[in-house]
């Protein structure tokens, strides 16, 4: 089963970042502290696909728009991948430590 949970700073995903279950994982994160920076951590992630960018580039804007920032690691391969082929690595990677 796909959670996000909050500790800290870090947002922890859990499971799968897939077009079925993006929105239910945006709207989890509503209620989440981001006055601070915030990190999300991609270690538990099994499966993602393009709507995972969709949902890293709307948490970027939401924290843009609170003056917070936001940063991604443990990004996998095949993540970084379509990141690349989107064009998009300056709007999501800007801060982030894409380590695998």
């Amino acid at each position: 089963m796909e959670k996000i949970t909050q500790q800290g700073q870090y947002w922890h995903i859990v499971g799968e970042v897939v077009f079925s279950n993006a929105s239910m994982l945006l709207e989890a994160t509503n209620s989440f502290d981001k006055t601070h920076q915030t990190i999300v951590d991609f270690a538990q992630v099994t499966i993602v696909d393009t709507s995972a960018i969709s949902l890293m580039l709307e948490w970027r804007r939401r924290a843009t728009a609170l003056q917070s920032s936001i940063s991604f690691e443990n990004l996998s391969p095949n993540l970084l991948s379509l990141i690349d082929l989107y064009g998009v690595e300056e709007m999501i990677l800007e801060t982030s430590s894409h380590s695998i």
